[in-house]
This record gives C-alpha cells, sequence and structure tokens, in this order.
C-alpha cells in the first residue's frame, strides 16, 4: 500500500465479507479510509484465480475509461504457485 502512495497506518477494523462462493473478502481500515481485499481461494485453484484476478482488473480497467462507477483496482498479486 505504501507503494502506491496511500495513505499510511496501522491496518484495523478487519472484517470478513460474507457472500464470496470461492474467493475471501476482507474489509479493513488504513489511514482513515476503508478498502476490500479480495484473495482466491487456497490453493487448489490457484490458476484459475488468476485468470479470475486479471480478468477483473480488466473490466475495472475499462469501466475507468468508460466513466463508469466501480471500486479502484489498487493492485494484485498473481499467486506463484500457479
Amino acid at each position: 500500500m505504501d507503494e502506491q502512495g496511500l495513505p499510511t497506518g496501522e491496518i484495523g477494523s478487519v472484517d470478513r465479507i460474507a457472500g464470496g462462493t470461492q474467493n475471501v473478502l476482507l474489509r479493513f481500515a488504513r489511514g482513515g479510509r476503508e478498502y476490500v481485499l479480495r484473495r482466491g481461494p487456497q490453493p487448489s485453484a490457484a490458476r484459475l484465480s488468476n485468470d479470475v484476478m486479471r480478468r477483473e482488473e480488466r473490466v475495472l480497467g475499462g469501466a475507468r475509461r468508460l466513466g463508469v462507477p466501480h471500486p479502484r483496482f489498487i493492485a494484485g498479486l498473481l499467486r506463484r504457485d500457479a
């Protein structure tokens, strides 16, 4: 997060968001802002999870270019075991 120029501070108020069928979603606060961390399942579907994350990044990028309201994709880290 520091490398992305986001507000600094301790991570706090971590809560799991229910409803995901395969991915783990966590809401947390840092530097007075709220974020959502989306992580794929471990370890069985690593390659599929990477492909889904790449597709999601492309879709969010398209929404940004078209001016469609959307959550901002800040950064991604692909799984090494894929």
